[in-house]
Order: structure tokens, then sequence, then C-alpha cells
């Protein structure tokens, strides 16, 4: 399944890492600009297609993180041939408007008037704290109404203790029937994303917590597991896991600058 599983947002992660880089002074190569141009075209053609989401779910559907991830890959490449070169080319023109295709979308179908919250995927009724990224990676303003509410019913429905879970699993395509809580730990980059949703909305106090109520769950060195149990507070799954490490830096960071600012 691992190999076999299609997960387009992915790419987002990649160019995102470009256009830091570059944002932040590193020596550009011509080469950096083919590869993001190739990751570009390839979400151009294939954004629109059901795939198996951040998650690696075993049933492809249109995951609302999903397509996020892919206006980021747009969003990125086009902010990348703005400082290179390039951004008014055939081939900018075109990620332009497919960013904006997108955009309307995810905006008409991804979100749930029902649930007052962006959805899972498209034609679902069910919360992903994946959609937290639509304020992290810069989709929407992280002062905007509906990344507050999703932000407030994450908290409410998928956070035990503070931490944040991904989905309920019950609600979720392909899962088990288990409540929150009972198939899986609380997993960190989720709670650390939620740190960075409340930083960069100028919630200082409430970024601080989260990040203080992991860093007093016994991680000393700052390395981070992939999960917790919000119960006991016994680290989960991979250890250290890169992708809790980064996204908490991410979150430190953006309340340092936000301080600032």
């Amino acid at each position: 399944h691992a190999y076999r599983q299609t997960q387009h947002g992915s790419l987002g992660y990649v160019a995102d890492c470009a256009f830091m880089f570059l944002d932040e002074g590193g020596e550009w190569k011509p080469e950096y600009s083919k590869l993001v141009a190739r990751i570009a075209d390839h979400v151009d053609r294939v954004w629109c297609t059901p795939d198996s989401g951040i998650w690696e779910l075993s049933e492809h559907r249109d995951f609302v993180s999903s397509r996020v991830m892919c206006w980021v890959v747009l969003d990125r490449a086009l902010r990348i041939a703005e400082k290179v070169g390039g951004a008014r080319s055939a081939t900018a023109e075109r990620w332009r408007a497919t960013r904006a295709r997108i955009f309307d979308e995810v905006m008409e179908r991804g979100w749930s008037e029902r649930l007052n919250a962006f959805r899972q995927h498209y034609g679902g009724e069910s919360l992903d704290s994946a959609t937290l990224l639509v304020s992290v990676m810069g989709f929407l303003p992280p002062d905007h109404p509906r990344v507050a509410a999703t932000v407030q019913r994450i908290v409410e429905n998928l956070s035990i203790d503070g931490l944040v879970y991904r989905f309920i699993p019950n609600e979720t395509p392909g899962q088990t029937k288990l409540p929150l809580g009972e198939l899986e730990g609380a997993f960190l980059p989720c709670t650390f994303w939620l740190a960075t949703a409340y930083a960069l909305a100028g919630r200082h106090a409430d970024a601080e917590d989260v990040l203080s109520k992991v860093e007093r769950s016994g991680f000393a060195l700052h390395l981070f597991p992939e999960e917790i149990d919000a119960r006991s507070g016994a680290g989960l799954g991979n250890y250290p896991l890169l992708f809790s490490q980064a996204e908490y830096i991410r979150a430190v960071v953006a309340l340092d600058r936000s301080r600032r600012r």
C-alpha cells in the first residue's frame, strides 16, 4: 500500500521548501528552477484527480488538504518565478490560472456549512486536522472567518487535553470504527500546526500553551515522536520523527515572528 498510494499534496512541501531556501538567500541554480517547473507541471495535470491524501488512506478521495497543497506547489512556483525570472511566461500564466481554479474549487466544495469548517474530502461531512494547512501554508489569511471557525471545530472535536488527532476514525474512509483516541495517539505534526495557526493569528498565549504542553511531555531534548498518548503522555510511533521536528520549528519560528510584528 505504501508504494502504490498516490499523494499529490506531498509535492507542496518540496515547493515550499524551495521557496524558503530562495527567499532566505540560498544560492539558487538553474537546475532548481527546472525541478520546480517539473513539479508544477505535474501538479497542473493531476491536481483534479482523487488521491490517498496526506494520511495515505486506502480509499482515494478528493481530499481538501491535497487540493490545498497542490495550490501551494503552483503558488510557490510562481513566487520563485517572480524572483528569478519567468513570471510572465505562458507556462506561468497556465500555473496562475490553475492556482485560481483550485482556490475557487476548495472554497466552494471544500467548505461545509453543517460543520462550519473545511471538510476532510469533497462530499463528506467529517473533520481532518490537515485542513489546518489552509492557514499554515497561506491558502487563506490566518484571521479569515473560515480559518477561525475550522480551528475552533478541530480544537473542539479532534483534540484531547490540548493534543490534536488526525481525524475521527469511524468517520474516515477505510478506517476502523474505533472512537477518537482509541486507534492511535495524538499526531504531533497536527498539534504543531495548531500552534502555528494560533501564532499566525496573533493568539500568542494559545500557541505558547500548545508548545509548552508538548515540551512538558518528557521530551527534554526536544526530540519528538510521531504521536503522544494524550492520556498517559507516552510517546508512540517513530522516534524521533523529522515531520514532527520540522513542524515544531515552523511553529516556534511563526510565534517568534508574530511577536516581533
